[in-house]
Order: structure tokens, then sequence, then C-alpha cells
């Protein structure tokens, strides 16, 4: 199953967002979904990140979900869901690329669940000898 989420967003619609795919995941046997966040202008509060991995934990039981992100912030944002659910046993991860994240979804085994990297906004440490 797949969510393209495009446009401004709030945390209402967000929610109505989720809503929709928990619907979905129930209506038809899915093993996996897929949320498209790339097309996103919103950026939630810690809570309502929260709030949300809450609520997908709850629903995608041993199904797995992949966002993939575009921004830095919507990386970090769904990576913290990433946390959340992987300490309550469900299997989240975030992609800076869809294919990759098709290839999760569809893999048999768990492995990373933050792929990409974005560049450092801040110097690297110098080793001490």
């Amino acid at each position: 199953m797949r969510a393209d989420l495009h446009g401004t967003f709030t945390f209402d619609r967000t929610w109505n967002a989720i809503q929709a795919v928990k619907c979905e995941v129930k209506a038809h046997p899915v093993d996996g979904v897929l949320i498209d966040l790339r097309g996103v202008d919103y950026t939630p509060s810690l809570d309502e990140v929260a709030h949300v991995a809450n609520e997908l934990v709850g629903f995608l039981g041993r199904r797995r979900l992949a966002f993939v992100a575009r921004s830095v912030v919507q990386f970090g944002m769904a990576s913290l869901i990433v946390l959340q659910a992987d300490a309550l046993g469900t299997d989240i991860s975030v992609f800076l690329d869809e294919t990759d994240a098709m290839t999760w979804l569809r893999s048999p085994i768990s492995g990373t669940r933050v792929h990409g990297r974005y560049p450092r906004l801040w110097p690297t440490p110098k080793k001490l000898d």
C-alpha cells in the first residue's frame, strides 16, 4: 500500500491521512506500507510525532512501514518515529530514496532503520592521537 502526501499539512490533516492509511490496512491484506512525505510542507512538534508513532504502532502490527523523506527535518522527524516504533516492536524505517524503501519493504529481514545520509551541518571533530 502506498500513500503519497502533498501540500501544506497541519496536525489535523496529518491525523486524517494516518486514519486513511489505517482504514486501508484494515480493509486489505498488505504486508507493507510506504508513506511518501516528499511533497509535504509541515514540521510536527515532538508531541505530535509521539502521537503519530503511537497510532502507527497501534494498527501496523507486524506490517512494515517505510517513510520516504525529502528534507533534513522530515528525515529527522521520521527517524524519531522509527526510534519510538522500534522500542515498541514495530518495523518502521525512513529512506531518502524510494527504490531503497520499496526494496526494504519487500525484503524478509529487518536491518538498519535509518537509510541515507545528509551532509554534516557542523565540523567533524578531530581525532586525538
